[in-house]
């Protein structure tokens, strides 16, 4: 049913963040893991190699669950907010704060250590820089998600118009639209259409709501498992016909679908609203950017070589503390200032009336969302990638 037809208390509200706040973690971390594993050293020999080598690509299951959530909270958050100048204003301030700083500051890094070093270790490689800033494409690295991301930011705003407008219209157009672009253009500087199916799915449901059922406990398990399953090495390995990944219809259908189990269920919320599952969400952006940077450091370490399942577990701690650092001094810091410094009277009256409509689920600068930790505003389109 249309989500107009039901209203869901505040608590309702919050519960649902909390949960999607927590999937943020695990898909970050299932990123984390991925590349750890793909970069794992060739000569290495370790138990279960043969089984942890068929998900190596799992990371890319996380970066389709990020973008189906960022669509889905951009929705749930600003397309039932009125439509004017003040209001897309708010919502490209606190777009810039939440993402730029630290990805600018990673870019901006790396290109210093290029033209001083001639290498970029242990960062990344970000030539032409223009792509990088302008956020047109974010190359071959974890980075390109970021220009994804803000691709859609732009966007956003014209179908908040035409929602404001045309209502359920719209979103009947958003879907045909997103059916219907073209998938197959991956290789275009600007990356956006491509991956456009994931961020309106999630802005699809953003304005659908189901009535609770016993039944989404019961295939919330099932809907995760097949995610992992319909990998192309694994479903080839059981007998299936691969599907491929960003360009299958499988996983077009089952992302979005562990999305919408996670929002409607109990255990969701209370398994993935937890402090530990809030905690790797809050900092889900910084493990992000930073966890092979941290990889590359670690690598140093004689365990990198003699015992790889060892590494990744130092590596995934080490990643864990330098992200936290990262979101206590550099994101949080940062997202605070551009916010306080970009604010109007106007925009502050626009912000506290959200905060208002979203029952305390996040304050108006972002350093807070869930009951615990951070949803809402902290990390409306902030990505984890592959």
């Amino acid at each position: 049913m249309l989500k107009a037809v039901e209203v869901e208390s505040p608590a309702m509200a919050i519960q649902r963040y909390a949960a999607l706040d927590g999937l943020r973690g695990v898909a970050a971390y299932l990123v984390v893991i991925s590349h750890y594993l793909g970069s794992a050293n060739p000569g290495s020999r370790y138990p279960g190699q043969e089984i942890f080598g068929y998900f190596t690509l799992a990371g890319q299951v996380g970066v389709m669950l990020f973008f189906v959530i960022s669509g889905f909270l951009m929705g749930e958050l600003y397309m039932q907010t009125p439509f004017n100048k003040e209001s897309v204003r708010a919502f490209y301030v606190k777009r810039i704060a939440r993402v730029v700083p630290l990805y600018y500051l990673i870019v901006l890094a790396s290109f210093a250590l290029l033209l001083t070093r001639g290498g970029v270790w242990p960062l990344y490689y970000v030539d032409p820089l223009w792509h990088f800033m302008l956020f047109w494409h974010g190359g071959d690295n974890v980075l390109w998600t970021v220009p994804v991301e803000v691709q859609f930011y732009a966007l956003f705003p014209l179908i908040w118009w035409a929602f404001s407008k045309y209502g359920n219209a719209a979103t009947l157009l958003l879907l045909i639209v997103g059916a219907v672009i073209p998938t197959g253009w991956i290789t275009a500087p600007a990356l956006f259409h491509f991956y456009f199916p994931y961020f309106a799915a999630g802005l699809l449901l953003s304005v659908v709501t189901i009535p609770y059922s016993r039944l989404v406990e019961f295939l919330i398990i099932p809907a995760f498992m097949a995610l992992m399953l319909a990998m192309p090495d694994l479903a080839k390995a059981m007998g299936f016909r691969p599907t491929g990944l960003w360009g299958s219809p499988v996983y077009l259908v089952l992302a979005p679908t562990a999305v919408l189990l996670v929002i409607n269920s109990r255990w969701a919320a209370i398994i993935l609203g937890s402090r530990p599952a809030a905690f790797a969400g809050m900092i889900s952006y910084s493990v992000y950017l930073l966890h092979m940077p941290v990889h590359f450091v670690f690598r140093q370490l004689p365990i990198y070589v003699t015992s790889p399942l060892l590494f990744i577990c130092v590596a995934l701690v080490g990643t864990t503390a330098v992200a936290w650092l990262s979101f206590r001094l550099l994101e949080n810091p940062a997202r605070r200032l551009i916010s306080k410094a970009a604010r109007t009277p106007s925009a502050n009256g626009i912000l506290a009336a959200d905060h208002h409509r979203q029952g305390t689920v996040g304050d108006v600068d972002g350093s807070r969302g869930s009951p615990r930790y951070g949803l809402a505003e902290q990390d409306v389109g902030a990505t984890a990638a592959d």
